[in-house]
């Protein structure tokens, strides 16, 4: 028997990688981890084995997790890929595509205790199919969910949700721009501005970016810009630097590689140069994701294997 296990794997400063820990032995599609503080990480995935979403905490001493039990985070649920990310050091939420209801886009937030998560009811944030299901948090009590609307030409869409102790409560969903979309990824700038990247189907698959402001539950959403970044391109995933930098990375089908941008935001304006893409890798991929480090530096991640898009 082989069993494709969600594994943890923590590295120093330096990059020395300590040695894998395997969560749970079960079979794992859609895996997403977060920082609690610098001490817990959460890991959110699709156990194949149970048709269920499911949540392990782990500790961290400098390279090595001792991982709690595993918690079935909704058993009525199931879908992936999941996204996790952390309100604060004892809560999270992950959104998915739940497959068991309608593949309504969804959202749980679980509150954590040491390794111990106890998770809420899900909310599905709209009534329609959603794909590409992502999540950030916005501040403690505001998380920010995106996701290509299935229902409505696959336009990308963004939608707040306040949250209350395990209870998120969500506002309408907003559409960001009437095109076919893709990769949608979702990053805080500060608590009351997001950016959200996204695959343009209908203007050559170029990688695109847009900034929302946010007020309450409802976010007023700005010009897309879209054309600067591959051709055609894919994969997207953004991560905000500061209040006014988000950088972006993709994977471009016609140049052959994997590159990153970083663009200047000014209220819901992003400015993009589009002439000064950073070169990640010249290999094929099929996975990129990218993390802030600092206000200077990002880290991106990628399977490095053939694609074609």
């Amino acid at each position: 028997m082989f069993i494709v296990a969600p594994a943890v794997i923590v590295l120093a400063g330096s990059l020395i990688p300590g040695t894998p820990v395997a969560v749970g032995p079960i079979d794992t599609g859609g895996t997403s981890v977060a920082a609690l503080d610098s001490s817990h990480i959460a890991i959110s995935f699709e156990d194949q084995d149970n048709s269920v979403i499911s949540l392990t905490i782990c500790t961290v001493s400098d390279t090595t997790p001792t991982c709690g039990s595993t918690a079935f985070v909704n058993f009525s649920d199931y879908g992936s890929p999941t996204v996790i990310t952390a309100l604060d050091s004892t809560h999270v939420a992950i959104s998915y595509q739940n497959q068991n209801n309608v593949n309504h886009p969804t959202v749980v937030v679980c509150s954590v205790s040491g390794t111990t998560p106890t998770c809420g009811t899900s909310v599905s944030v709209a009534s329609g199919t959603g794909q590409y299901v992502s999540v950030a948090a916005i501040d403690s009590s505001h998380i920010a969910i995106t996701y290509s609307d299935g229902t409505n030409s696959s336009h990308p869409t963004v939608v707040i949700c306040s949250v209350s102790g395990t209870t998120p409560t969500c506002g309408t969903p907003v559409s960001i721009a009437s095109v076919s979309s893709a990769d949608t990824s979702v990053t805080a700038l500060d608590s009351s501005h997001v950016a959200i990247g996204y695959e343009d189907i209908n203007n050559n698959t170029f990688a695109t970016i847009a900034v929302c402001s946010v007020s309450g539950t409802t976010p007023t959403c700005g010009t897309p810009v879209s054309g600067f970044f591959g051709d055609p391109a894919g994969l997207t995933s953004v991560a905000a630097l500061d209040s006014s930098h988000v950088a972006i990375g993709f994977y471009d089908a016609g140049a052959g590689g994997v590159y990153a941008e970083v663009c200047s935001v000014s209220g819901t304006t992003p400015t993009c140069s589009g002439s000064d893409w950073t070169t990640v890798d010249v290999q094929g991929s099929n996975s990129v994701g990218i993390a802030a480090l600092d206000s200077s530096h990002f880290a991106v991640a990628h399977t490095d294997a053939p694609i074609t898009l």
